[in-house]
């Protein structure tokens, strides 16, 4: 589904700290924006083109109601300290089915540096695996779902998140060069995850993307 100015995006995740950038970001690229939240007032915005859908991505039906009106999906998703362990995996399931079913392709997912071939890339990789284990093996269940799901997908994988500025000045691919503390700032990335929305270069693909 598209519209005049560019395509109607649903945004999983919406109200977190780059879900909720992702969502202005995509406002700024003339994108008719489907903001999924389970709490309305904690969005904080306001635009013609944007629409809050209220639902949990754990309920198949609640996604399904979101996915059969978008033409992109982006999910920004991540653990609370209230969401189930297996939040990102169990959204991932029921996004790419409700995907399949109503032939929506492009996804567009955020992961974290330290799955999939990135999981032995250097120390600060393994450093992650003992620190927050549990937290990148829901990731890594969603990564698997997503690969095996026949969709257009682009799965994004950043090192540490930071609050800072756009800065454009990123590096991105599947064999960038990091330091021991890599970081990027949100806005980084949700500038280029919204990018990826038009952009077909990373299609299939596992980019990460460090400062």
């Amino acid at each position: 589904m598209t519209n005049a100015s560019g395509e109607v995006v649903l945004v999983f995740g919406a109200s977190g700290r780059t879900g909720r950038l992702v969502v202005e970001e995509s406002l700024e690229g003339g994108h008719e924006v489907l903001a999924f939240v389970r709490n309305e007032s904690r969005l904080g915005l306001s635009n013609p083109r944007l629409d809050v859908l209220v639902g949990d991505v754990t309920v198949a039906s609640d996604v399904d109601a979101a996915v059969q009106k978008a033409g992109v999906v982006v999910s920004a998703l991540g653990q609370a300290p209230n969401s189930p362990r297996e939040i990102c995996s169990l959204a991932a399931r029921n996004i790419v089915g409700s995907m399949t079913r109503h032939g929506v392709k492009r996804l567009i997912c955020l992961s974290d540096y330290g799955n999939g071939d990135t999981r032995t890339k250097g120390l600060y990789a393994r450093f992650l695996w003992v620190l927050i284990r549990e937290h990148l093996e829901d990731k890594e269940k969603m990564e698997e779902a997503i690969r095996s799901s026949g969709l257009d997908w682009t799965i994004v994988r950043p090192t540490i998140l930071t609050d800072g500025p756009r800065t454009g000045a990123y590096k991105v691919g599947p064999d960038i060069r990091i330091g021991l503390v890599p970081k990027v700032s949100r806005r980084d990335v949700a500038d280029f995850m919204v990018k990826q929305i038009t952009d077909r270069s990373f299609v299939g693909a596992s980019p990460s993307i460090s400062r």
